[in-house]
């Protein structure tokens, strides 16, 4: 008998204190210092750290942890009579589409749902409260610049993780992340709450963090030497996922981040980086990128699952089949072996919530990526290098993430909406900062 949580009372006791500790230790963090709060919480959306706390039938660990970090913020702002930061059209646009996922739920028949509600929940409440909780929080360049440190050693964390448990595991049968090559069944490199794409997908767009910090940290010399170990380490783990999308990505982000750094010392760094990885990497992952459907049937899944995401937008262009259901709905709209994903984002957008919601999806890509040209004509209209190469930064990271979900359904990572989070501030920090040079700004550009 237990008090309902699990089955065993010791084990409820156990839970409760660990919660109870996560209690004390946001609200402490929150009301005395909400930067150190949202380090903590994105520390443990990202590397989804939370899941560790034991399943509770009741409600899931995450959503307990996204609520302590929303009341605790608001609590400090209300207390200390600070402004609530809801501005920008970024805000707006997310809080509809977060509006049109859940009211979507309740215009299917709930009957195929295999999960209760609050699963459904979760994702949805975690995008939110990063949201809101990055732009309150990050008020300053100095606050930026703690999140921005907070996500690389984030990276960090995940490759090293990664990096040991593949290596312990090497070559095993039966593995939940598994790809069969020609001659062997190799363990995808993944952690405990993150799979082989999820892990490939945060590396590779927290790796412009790294390369930043190695360009422009004066502060702390250990940043930066932690930061240049980053960065082979994210490559070397990425390659370890095995994924096409996190490899085609990953040489990407290189050539955005290297167009820019054009000298000899950063191109022969990634040429002996590449031919070091690729020793120490097997070749069956050669043999999974390059290889065809023959070989690896993944790339045929994939064809099948876009063409049944395609039906059911056609069979429901406005409202789609349910936010979280086209696990449940595929094979009603296209004969497949088994439960399977997306593999895209925009198409998981439409075929869920429909047209209408993918449009809106857009617009909030669109209006931040004009922000970040803007940023970018007023930091050089000012030659504020540090705006410059703040803004390139994000623009980079963003950029990545979006190809990436051409390939993979990323519209639930965290670190996607804390990146046009991080956008948003940035805009207003800097304005705050020059209220009067930026108002000059239009002018200035109508005058060139």
């Amino acid at each position: 008998m237990g008090l309902g949580f699990t089955d065993n009372f010791i084990t409820d006791i156990e839970l409760l204190l660990s919660v109870g500790s996560l209690v004390c230790l946001f609200l402490y963090l929150v009301i005395r210092r909400p930067i150190a709060g949202l380090i903590c919480f994105l520390f443990l959306v990202i590397t989804r750290a939370n899941e560790y706390i034991p399943q509770l039938r009741v409600f899931r660990p995450s959503i307990g942890v996204g609520i302590i970090m929303l009341a605790g913020l608001l609590f400090f702002l209300l207390a200390n009579r600070q402004p609530v930061y809801f501005t920008g059209p970024q805000s707006l646009i997310l809080f509809v589409f977060i509006a049109f996922c859940w009211s979507t739920l309740f215009m299917t028949d709930p009957a195929p749902r295999d999960r209760p509600i609050v699963f459904f929940f979760e994702p949805l409440l975690l995008i939110s409260v990063s949201f809101f909780a990055t732009i309150n929080t990050v008020r300053s360049m100095t606050d930026l610049r703690k999140v921005l440190l907070i996500l690389g050693f984030t990276g960090l964390a995940i490759s090293l993780l990664t990096i040991v448990q593949s290596f312990f595991t090497g070559i095993m049968s039966g593995a939940s992340y598994a790809y069969e090559s020609e001659a062997d069944l190799y363990t995808r490199a993944a952690t405990a709450g993150l799979g082989p794409n999820g892990v490939a997908f945060t590396l590779v767009t927290i790796l412009p963090f790294f390369f930043y910090f190695v360009d422009n940290e004066e502060r702390s010399i250990l940043v930066k030497r932690l930061c240049i170990v980053g960065i082979p380490l994210a490559v070397l783990t990425i390659f370890l996922t095995f994924s096409r999308g996190g490899f085609i990505c990953l040489i990407i982000a290189f050539l955005l981040i290297l167009r820019r750094r054009l000298n000899l010392k950063y191109f022969m760094g990634v040429v002996v980086l590449f031919l070091m990885i690729a020793i120490l990497v097997p070749g069956a992952f050669w043999e999974r990128v390059l290889g065809t459907a023959t070989v690896d049937p993944t790339g045929q899944g994939r064809a099948l699952i876009w063409q049944g995401a395609l039906k059911m937008i056609h069979a429901h262009p406005l409202t789609g089949v349910g936010y979280g259901q086209f696990v449940n709905e595929l094979t009603r709209y296209q004969p497949y072996s088994g439960p399977a994903g997306p593999h895209n984002t925009f198409l998981g957008i439409a075929a869920e919530t429909g047209l209408i919601n993918l449009f809106i999806f857009v617009s909030l890509l669109f209006v931040t990526f004009y922000d970040l040209r803007q940023l970018q004509r007023n930091a050089l209209v000012f030659s504020d290098t540090r705006l410059a190469g703040l803004s390139e930064t994000l623009k980079t990271s963003l950029v990545v993430a979006v190809i990436f979900g051409l390939t993979g359904d990323q519209r639930h990572t965290v670190i996607f909406y804390v990146c046009i989070a991080l956008v948003v501030a940035l805009k207003r920090i800097w304005r705050q900062s020059q209220p009067t040079i930026a108002a000059d700004v239009p002018k200035l550009q109508e005058v060139e």
